[in-house]
């Protein structure tokens, strides 16, 4: 039972680490803050007799102490699940659970049960990351590029509300600032940190830039996250294609495995979740950090479906506050931050349901709305052709915030200038793509960070990711990345993957052009300007989808053909009246997406990789025998 549950855990926790793989320029000798992710720090527990043990992050003993079940009771419990069995699971299930989210329970006022707190203190010396033991670090190969006598690690109690990590990141800076004596602190978060050094940022805005330099967000829970709402309400439907390729992208797996889950999904895994969430949420469903999880637009209802106004009226007083007094408000308070001298930059993803199964443009997990303040137009749908942005933070008439898919308008973000948006950009992924890699050190360590999203063509606000398990990425060669003009002469296609790739069509819709990718073949790297022929409309904020197809050559992949779409924003005349009566438009896309036939093209591969091992063996073992 312990190695299944490792493994659930490290699951988890994949989403909260950071990798990277290149260096940049420090900025002079400002120590850096790092802020981890939701679990991200481990919690002690001390004894009625003044021993301590570990709680989370847990060693194995602790669960073999609770739980009186092997691994192979699972495993059979399991397959009772598969037909529709739940109750043995449950009897499996509940001690593990007990043994791990009892002990991190709250009571009905969001106060820890137990004696419990973050293994680091909130001080230069106990944070200090050269001094860290191997299973407190977090952000390892970031911190390759760090003077690790000069870095610091915040230990936060992720169970309770934000403010109190708050304050615990205000004593680490003010302690970091002492012991160095720097003038000012870089700041580096993820994911649930990133709604802490909001709330940081937001409570000292007026102050803040006397002790902050740079501030780097990727994927931050700024504002909630909707898999929170789906814990608290029980509504989890995990969309596994999702996750499937959400680690295909991370590990850099040049496959198209997740496209047969499209046509056969794992109800197993839904069936598992409806069967242990209510022991879970028995243990851990008054966690305060929850409920400031939850977004703005949703919180009251649940507060009023969930919880109980006079058992739980503590915990509702202080989410409340949160969300009234620092989440509703979130980008003015950011932007007073920025101008009183704090360089903030924030990285978010986009192009992805939740996979929790929530239909909201994300990441996976933080929605592009709550790490950003964007609005996004409903899932499946884009804006309707010459829509105008909202122009609610940035009234520039310059200045085009609407992404290329016209499904995003930015200039409602927080901090629509200093706000970068990739898509299919995975959560907690910054090391897969250069361009996001690249970005995170620059803004985070550099003396001189962008200033703006509109400062360097080479980081243009909008990105379409550059993953190895994505292959081929693809622009135009003049205009700005996601945009298309009569300018542009080429399309520029690189190959992303770790094998050579042959182009084997190249389709435009939304306008009239044709592409030459006869005899274009890409190694691994290589980029290649394949000429557009054909008249562009006289148009603008009309969105033109390209299509790359491709072949891998002399790799074994699960599918050895795929293609992959690109938007652009057609920027090349007068904006066809906007029609606000009917604002939406369905997305369309060139690319077949009917399961049968990816899953039969898969089949087909698969089939075809059998037959040639079978003739491999024959082969050697012809070899042998004629010795």
């Amino acid at each position: 039972m312990k190695k299944v549950l490792s493994v659930i855990l490290c699951a988890a926790l994949l989403v909260t680490s950071a990798v990277f793989a290149s260096a940049q320029t420090a900025s002079e000798d400002y120590p850096v803050v790092l802020v981890g992710g939701f679990s991200s720090s481990q919690l002690i527990m001390r004894n009625e007799d003044g021993t301590e043990r570990k709680v989370w992050m847990f060693d194995a003993a602790f669960v073999d102490e609770q739980t009186e079940y092997t691994l192979w009771d699972f495993f059979l419990s399991l397959l009772k699940l598969a037909v529709n069995s739940p109750a043995d699971l449950q009897r499996v299930a509940k001690p593990a659970i007990d043994a791990v989210a009892g002990v991190l329970a709250t009571d009905a006022s969001g106060n820890s049960v137990n004696d419990i707190y973050p293994q680091l203190e909130p001080t230069a010396e106990s944070a200090r990351y050269s001094g860290l033991d191997e299973s407190s670090r977090i952000f390892t190969n970031l911190a390759e590029y760090l003077d690790l006598d000069n870095t610091f690690l915040l230990g936060a109690d992720f169970r309770l509300d934000v403010l109190h990590n708050v304050e615990r990141l205000e004593l680490l800076i003010d302690d970091v600032l002492r012991v160095t004596g720097a003038q000012k602190v870089n700041i580096f978060s993820q994911s649930y940190g990133g709604q802490i050094v909001a709330a940081y940022l937001s409570k000292n805005a007026d102050t803040v830039g006397e002790k902050v330099n740079n501030v780097m967000m990727t994927c931050p829970a700024i504002g909630g996250a909707s898999l929170a709402y789906d814990f608290l309400t029980g509504d989890m439907n995990f969309d596994e294609e999702t996750i499937l390729e959400f680690v295909e992208y991370g590990f850099g797996i040049e496959s198209d495995a997740h496209l047969l889950l499209d046509s056969d999904p794992l109800e197993i895994i839904d069936r598992f979740v409806d069967t242990v969430i209510g022991d879970v949420t028995a243990n851990i469903g008054t966690w305060p950090s929850f409920w400031d999880f939850v977004p703005y637009g949703q919180y009251k209802e649940l507060i009023e479906e969930k919880l109980d106004p006079v058992a739980n009226k503590e915990l509702i007083d202080r989410t409340t506050y949160f969300h009234e007094t620092y989440m509703k408000n979130f980008g003015v308070d950011l932007r007073r931050a920025l101008d009183n001298g704090v360089n903030i930059s924030i990285l978010a993803g986009s192009g992805t349901p939740s996979v929790t199964g929530s239909l909201v443009n994300s990441d996976g997990i933080i929605p592009v709305s709550g790490a950003t303040g964007a609005t996004p137009a409903p899932w499946g749908q884009r804006y309707s052709d010459g829509y105008k942005t909202l122009d609610t933070d940035c009234a520039d008439p310059k200045h085009n915030h609407l992404s290329p898919s016209m499904e995003i308008d930015a200039s409602t973000c927080y901090l629509p200038e200093n706000t970068w948006i990739v898509e299919k950009y995975y959560h907690g992924q910054e090391k897969v793509d250069d361009f996001t890699r690249s970005l995170v050190l620059r803004q985070l360590l550099s003396d001189a960070p962008l200033r703006d999203v509109h400062e360097s063509k080479a980081y243009p606000q909008f990105h379409a990711a550059a993953s190895r398990s994505l292959a081929v990425h693809a622009k135009f060669d003049v205009s700005e990345e996601g945009r298309l003009t009569s300018r542009d002469q080429a399309l520029v296609v690189k190959n992303t993957s770790n094998s050579a790739v042959s182009i084997t069509s190249v389709r435009a819709k939304g306008a009239d052009i044709r592409f030459d990718y006869s005899d274009t073949i890409l190694m691994p790297g290589e980029q290649r300007r394949i000429p557009l022929y054909g008249t562009l409309p006289g148009k603008s904020l009309v969105p033109v989808t390209v299509t790359v197809s491709y072949a891998n050559i002399g790799v074994s992949t699960l599918t050895p053909v795929g293609s992959r779409d690109f938007d652009f924003l057609l920027m090349n005349g007068e904006a066809p009246e906007y029609d606000a009566s009917s604002p939406y438009t369905a997305l369309s896309r060139i690319s077949p997406t009917l399961s049968s036939v990816k899953g039969f093209a898969a089949l087909l591969n698969v089939l075809g990789r059998i037959v040639l091992r079978i003739q491999r063996i024959i082969r050697r073992l012809s070899e042998l025998f004629a010795r």
